[in-house]
C-alpha cells in the first residue's frame, strides 16, 4: 500500500479537527443555554441537597442538626429563598426588611406554613455567619461556597427571591420570583401569601 505524503496527511487532518469542533457546538450551546436559565414562575426547583446546619435552624426547619438536607426535608408547604451575598449593597440594605418580614411571619397564622431560609452565594460559613449577626437575622442563613446550590437557581443578581412550593416531593413548583429588593415588607408578606394561596 503506497504511504500517503505529508502534504497529503495536513489537509485530512485539519479536516478531521474541523469536523470533531462543528460536532462539538450543538452539545457547548445547549450546555451554555442551560447555564443561563433562570429560575421563573411556573418553572420547578430540583429538589436541592444542603450542608447540615446548627440545632437552631435545625429546629426551626423541623430537620435533624448537623445532617446533610433536602429541600423536601423542611416542615413547610411553601419556602421562601433569599439568594444573597454579604458583599452585595443591596442584601445589607434589605437585610432590615427581611428581618421585619420574617418576624411577621413568625405572628402569623401561617408561621409553620412559609419558612424562610437564604443561601449565602459564594460565601463561606463565616461570611453568612457574619452577615447573620450584623443584622440580626433569625432565620437560617446557609453558606454557598461552591455555588452548588446557586447552579439550580441560575444566574441571577442578588438579592433574588423565590418562592416554591414543599408539598410535592421531587421538583418543586415554583410560585413567584422576584431579582432585586422588595424595600416593603408589608407590601412583600401580602404578595407571598397572595401567591401561596394563604390569604
Amino acid at each position: 500500500m503506497r504511504a500517503l505524503h505529508p502534504s497529503t496527511l495536513w489537509p485530512l487532518a485539519v479536516s478531521a479537527l474541523l469536523f470533531v469542533a462543528l460536532a462539538a457546538l450543538p452539545a457547548r450551546a445547549a450546555s451554555l443555554a442551560d447555564e443561563e436559565k433562570v429560575l421563573d414562575e411556573g418553572m420547578e426547583l430540583a429538589d436541592i441537597q444542603l450542608a447540615g446546619t446548627n440545632e437552631q435552624y435545625a429546629e426551626y426547619l423541623g430537620i435533624p442538626a448537623g445532617q446533610p438536607f433536602a429541600l423536601s426535608d423542611i416542615e413547610a408547604d411553601y419556602l421562601l429563598i433569599q439568594v444573597f451575598s454579604m458583599y452585595c449593597p443591596h442584601c445589607q440594605r434589605e437585610a432590615p426588611h427581611m428581618k421585619a418580614l420574617h418576624e411577621r411571619l413568625l405572628t402569623s397564622d401561617h408561621a409553620g406554613a412559609l419558612k424562610i431560609i437564604g443561601l449565602g452565594v459564594g460565601n463561606s460559613e463565616y461570611e453568612v455567619g457574619f452577615f447573620r449577626d450584623e443584622y440580626d437575622l433569625a432565620f437560617p442563613l446557609l453558606p454557598d461556597p461552591d455555588y452548588a446550590a446557586y447552579d439550580h437557581v441560575g444566574a441571577v443578581g442578588t438579592p433574588f427571591y423565590a418562592l416554591v412550593d414543599l408539598k410535592d416531593e421531587g421538583g418543586h413548583p415554583v410560585l413567584f420570583t422576584q431579582e432585586g429588593t422588595f424595600e416593603d415588607e408589608d407590601a412583600f408578606y401580602e404578595l407571598l401569601m397572595e401567591k401561596a394561596g394563604l390569604k
